[in-house]
């Protein structure tokens, strides 16, 4: 290839390069940080480009360790952190596996999922080192099929090998998504069920929040609670007073169709609400802030406009801080 043919080479493969990042749509950036070692940073990114879901890491420390992890037509979901002694790893979560990766972007474990698979479809999962041996298990709500409410409970060990600790069905219980947690700040580590079922006392299908003690590789119910304070979409833990002891920050619905974000402290029986947000038309998701247990984001529709919101939490209020339009960007992955 001579010299000309080279330099139009060049220029045709940038002018395809800045036009595929024009078509690209992206959605969003999380900073991901991992201690390790290495003292490695990375940042994750997902956006669409065509009719394809895309998902990467892009390493801070160089662009040579950048990784396109997923390039599919599937539903993808944003990666959590597992904490795995010294090397901590990324999780990406998509419909047909779950792909384990070091922060450099090199694949360790793939999971198939799946009718006829080891695992079935998976509807929630989270890791945490509920063992006290500094490697996070990882938790994973699975179902027979790929739908909306799943039917047990699977905890792997992730070393080298993957290691199946806990196999647990709930039956006809409708789980959809588990969280750990620590809601009495014991620093034992609980873990969270939503399920969708009918109770004795409140014999309707609606969400239920459950807890579990994990106990020498098992479950064992802490607080079954029947409800909330209202019927509630989705929740999640963090601890926002800085008491050690994870709250609850519930999106919850009110009579005339709005909804609201309740906070609630565990008093060793149950749930007490701490505060609440101000009424919002509707809350599309809730998420915890960056680097600040004080602060909630959650992503509102107001009008035609989907906004996402930044709630702060002081002395039994929670007040808007910041308001912005378009995507929640670097949230932090600890």
């Amino acid at each position: 290839m001579g010299k000309k043919q080279y330099i139009i080479f060049l220029i045709v493969i940038i002018i395809t390069i800045i036009a595929l990042l024009t078509l690209f749509e992206f959605q969003t950036e999380m900073s991901i940080t991992i201690f390790d070692k290495s003292d490695n940073k990375a940042t994750f990114f997902r956006g669409r480009l065509f009719n394809y879901n895309i998902q990467g890491i892009k390493n801070d420390k160089s662009l040579f360790h950048s990784k396109l992890v997923k390039f599919t037509k599937n539903k993808v979901s944003n990666p959590i952190i597992m904490k795995n002694m010294k090397d901590n790893n990324i999780i990406f979560q998509n419909q047909d596996e779950i792909e384990i990766y070091s922060s450099e972007g090199t694949l360790l474990h793939e999971i198939e999922v799946g009718k006829g698979k080891d695992i079935g479809y998976i509807l929630s999962i989270d890791s945490s080192d509920l063992n006290g041996d500094s490697r996070d298990e990882l938790l994973i709500i699975t179902g027979k099929t790929n739908g909306k409410y799943g039917e047990k409970m699977v905890i792997l060990e992730v070393n080298s090998s993957l290691n199946k600790i806990l196999d647990y069905s709930f039956g006809d219980m409708n789980p959809w998504k588990v969280q750990v947690c620590d809601i009495d700040g014991d620093d034992r580590k609980e873990i969270a069920i939503t399920m969708y079922k009918k109770t004795e006392f409140h014999p309707i299908m609606a969400n239920r929040p459950y807890i579990y003690e994990w106990i020498d590789r098992g479950i064992f119910p802490k607080w079954r609670g029947s409800r909330l304070s209202r019927p509630f979409d989705d929740y999640i833990f963090l601890d926002i007073d800085n008491d050690k002891a994870d709250n609850i920050a519930s999106i919850e619905l009110l009579q005339d169709g709005r909804k609201i974000i309740n906070l609630y402290q565990w008093k060793g029986f149950g749930f007490e609400s701490m505060g609440e947000s101000k009424e919002y038309d509707d809350i599309i998701d809730i998420k915890k802030a960056k680097n600040n247990n004080n602060l909630i984001d959650i992503q509102i529709k107001e009008g035609k406009s989907i906004l996402w919101v930044t709630l702060k939490y002081n002395d039994g209020e929670l007040k808007e801080i910041k308001k912005q339009k378009g995507i929640s960007k670097n949230l932090i992955l600890e």
